[in-house]
């Protein structure tokens, strides 16, 4: 599970670097801890299934948390957690009930690369 985990927030994190090249904000290291903060929710799941317990993805994995950070004015902070949120629309169990394929990914990542490159320009 550390393993897994290391890998996942490693995975978040380049997608946030790539996403701060594609459409950069002030607060660039708020926006990295965001990505990753997030995760602190999955804390309580893996110690249940530590126990054999399954429990589904945190309610805290949803939308509504960029959209309340954006109207507390923690923008950075909503754009890193929801950068985090469109990567899991795409692994794991998703975001709610929503699971968007493999090949959907390569496109949105495929897009981003090229909005960061076309920026770099």
């Amino acid at each position: 599970m550390p393993v897994l985990a290391a890998l996942d927030w490693s995975a978040h994190l380049v997608t946030a670097l790539i996403a701060l090249r594609a459409f950069p904000v002030e607060d660039e290291r708020e926006v990295l801890v965001a990505t990753v903060a997030i995760d602190v929710d999955h804390v309580p799941i893996a110690a249940a299934m530590l126990r054999g317990d399954d429990l589904p993805r945190p309610r805290t994995h949803t939308f509504l948390v960029p959209a309340a950070l954006a109207v507390l004015g923690r923008r950075a902070a909503a754009y890193g957690t929801l950068v985090h949120l469109c990567r899991d629309l795409f692994n794991g169990p998703g975001v709610g009930r929503v699971r968007l394929p493999v090949w959907a990914e390569a496109l949105a990542l495929g897009a981003l690369l090229s909005c960061a490159w076309r920026r770099a320009r």
